[in-house]
């Protein structure tokens, strides 16, 4: 259990915990595929990483007439491709028995589905390892996502871990610390506001014990 002057940790998922870019792609040229829709490039997937799901099928597919039929083929199609390629970054579950022993909470936010990172993260192993699991998707934007996290944990400061300009607004937006995850799929451009920059997710530790 958490104690109180331990921060709840809120992690972003693709490019922080989960190494999902080729998932993602391979995703995505299956749902295509089978729905007969043109393909798109990968570097533009590649973009659209982090946005909303709305957001992200619609600029995959801008030509789809069912968007929530794509989206269940979507999700049926990465359940198989993450059991069967996806991975963690290198010191992942390291770093999440660390912060259990810290004492922190410790939450995911994407903005995938609920049902995606629960797809992910049990394809990974690393289920048991989060108090709790929301979706910027369910909300409008993980700025209000993160409001309402840190609002079930009162007594606690959060850091905000992510690899894109949503995690860092979002956590700055909302009072958090923000910690940019330097090895994922965003740059430097998107880092401005950072409290902290790590290179490895090992690193995330030593920054909440000096904060």
């Amino acid at each position: 259990m958490a104690v109180c002057n331990a921060p709840l940790v809120v992690f972003d998922l693709d490019g922080t915990l989960s190494v999902s870019l080729e998932c993602i792609l391979e995703s995505v040229r299956r749902t295509l595929d089978a729905s007969a829709l043109p393909r798109v490039s990968d570097d533009f997937v590649k973009s659209l990483i982090g946005e909303q799901y709305s957001v992200f099928f619609r600029h995959i597919a801008p030509d789809c007439t069912d968007y929530a039929k794509l989206e269940r083929l979507y999700t049926d199609v990465e359940y198989d491709v993450f059991r069967e390629q996806g991975r963690l970054y290198p010191g992942v579950p390291q770093l999440l028995r660390e912060l259990r022993e810290l004492g922190c909470a410790v939450a995911l936010l994407s903005n995938g589905s609920v049902e995606y990172e629960e797809l992910v993260t049990n394809a990974l192993g690393i289920r048991d390892c989060f108090d709790a699991l929301e979706s910027g998707s369910a909300y409008h934007g993980k700025g209000h996502a993160l409001r309402d996290l840190m609002a079930r944990y009162p007594r606690m400061h959060t850091v905000m871990v992510g690899d894109r300009r949503h995690d860092i607004e979002a956590a700055l937006e909302c009072g958090a610390i923000a910690v940019a995850a330097l090895y994922g799929y965003g740059d430097d451009s998107e880092f401005g506001g950072a409290h902290f920059k790590v290179n490895a997710p090992l690193e995330v530790a030593a920054v909440v014990r000096e904060c």
